[in-house]
């Protein structure tokens, strides 16, 4: 909860959040977060990322797609 809390607090004062999860229980915030002007970023591993987060980010990346990506596998 604390994570949701703080991103309200600063939504109204920074152009982008940038969500690193593909929890889907973010969807709700990140949502939120948008309809107040904020720009909206996901980045996660695709197949296991929850298609509500995909579909509300305006910029979505795919850790897989990464350059360096095998450094995030384990």
């Amino acid at each position: 909860m604390g994570i949701a809390i703080d991103t309200m607090a600063i939504a109204n004062k920074v152009d982008v959040v940038v969500s690193i999860s593909g929890d889907g229980d973010f969807s709700a915030l990140l949502e939120t977060v948008k309809a107040k002007g904020t720009k909206v970023e996901v980045i996660s591993f695709k197949k296991s990322t929850a298609k509500e987060s995909i579909e509300v980010a305006d910029e979505y990346t795919d850790i897989e797609s990464l350059e360096y990506s095998e450094q995030f596998l384990l």
